[in-house]
C-alpha cells in the first residue's frame, strides 16, 4: 500500500496506522518499508531524492480498523535524513486548534487526481482547504469523536483520495493533522472507509488531530513537544 507521511525528525516519519492492514501488520518487518523523499514526481528522482528503509515501526496501541477517530497513527524510524532545501522537518503543533471556526490549511499528499483507472498518481500535490472540528464540518459524529479529528469543508471535486493517507495537514506552518478516513451518511448511519473516494458529494474527509497524541509521539521522538494542558481553542 502506498501512503504519504510527514518527516517530524531526522529519523522519524509520522503516517497513518491504516497504511498497514491487519494482514500486513502481522509478520511485517520494518525493513520491508521503503520511504522516498526529496522529489515531486515519484518516477523522476532528483539530486535531492533520498531513499530509506525502515528500522522500526510503531502503530498506536489503541488503533482499530474501519472506525473514525480510531487512533489512526503510526511512526516509522529510518536512517537519518540529510536535511536540504527539499527535505526538511515539519514541527508538530502544540498550540491547540479552533473548535468551531474554519481554519485555512494546506493538505499535501500523493493521492490520485484525474488518473486513469489502473494507474497510480506519481505527482505530489497540495490543496488549500478549510478545516474545522465543528459538528457542521463533522456531521453524525459524537463530541468524543470530533475531539480527535479535523474535518475538511466539503467542496465538490476536491478532497482526499487513495494515496493521501498519512499525509500532513499544515496550518500556520505547523503540522496539525494526518490523513485519516472518509465517511458518508447512509440511512441514518454512516459508512466509514479509507481514503479511496475523491471529491464525491456528501463525503466527509478527515484527519487525525495530532495534538492529543503528542505524549505518545514524544515517547519515541524526544524532539517533539509534549501534549499541552489543552489542545483546543474556542
Amino acid at each position: 500500500m502506498s501512503c504519504s507521511g510527514a518527516i517530524i525528525s531526522k529519523e522519524w516519519i509520522l503516517t497513518a496506522a491504516h497504511c498497514f492492514t491487519v494482514s500486513e501488520w502481522h509478520g511485517l518487518k520494518a525493513t520491508e518499508i521503503r520511504a522516498v523523499t526529496g522529489l515531486v514526481n515519484y518516477v523522476k528522482p532528483t539530486k535531492y531524492t533520498q531513499n530509506r528503509t525502515g528500522k522500526e515501526v510503531h502503530r498506536h496501541p489503541n488503533y482499530k480498523e474501519k472506525q473514525v477517530a480510531n487512533d489512526d497513527l503510526a511512526l516509522i524510524r529510518v536512517k537519518p535524513f540529510d536535511l536540504t532545501i527539499a527535505v526538511d522537518i515539519i514541527r508538530l503543533s502544540d498550540q491547540g486548534f479552533s473548535v468551531n471556526d474554519y481554519v485555512p490549511c494546506m493538505a499535501v499528499g500523493w493521492g490520485e487526481i484525474n488518473v486513469p483507472p489502473g494507474r497510480q498518481n506519481t505527482i505530489l500535490h497540495k490543496l488549500k482547504v478549510f478545516s474545522s472540528m465543528s459538528a457542521k464540518a463533522c456531521p453524525h459524529l459524537s463530541p468524543w469523536e470530533r475531539a480527535k479529528i479535523i474535518c475538511l469543508q466539503q467542496e465538490n471535486g476536491k478532497g482526499l483520495c487513495d494515496g493521501d493517507s498519512g499525509g500532513p495537514l499544515v496550518c500556520e506552518g505547523e503540522l496539525y493533522g494526518i490523513g485519516h478516513q472518509v465517511y458518508k451518511e447512509i440511512h441514518n448511519d454512516y459508512e466509514r472507509r479509507d481514503l479511496e473516494r475523491c471529491g464525491v458529494p456528501g463525503i466527509t474527509h478527515t484527519y487525525m488531530f495530532v495534538c492529543p497524541y503528542l505524549n505518545w509521539i514524544h515517547h519515541y521522538v524526544s524532539t517533539v513537544p509534549s501534549k499541552p494542558a489543552s489542545c483546543y481553542r474556542n
